[in-house]
């Protein structure tokens, strides 16, 4: 798997279901940093599903 280091994820329970939580606590964060760093999430997520359809 792909190691990033252009955002910090956690996970939480949210109404009874395991989520991905992003904390912004930088006051130059823009909408597009925030785009991006799902993209990201969601290429990290194909490359796992895909790793693990092949084992």
């Amino acid at each position: 798997m792909t190691l990033s280091k252009e955002a910090v994820l956690v996970i939480t329970i949210l109404q009874n279901q395991v989520v991905l939580r992003m904390c912004l606590i930088n006051p130059r964060t823009t909408m597009d940093d925030i785009k991006e760093s799902i993209n990201l999430c969601e290429g990290f997520a194909k490359e796992y599903l895909d790793l693990k359809v092949r084992s």
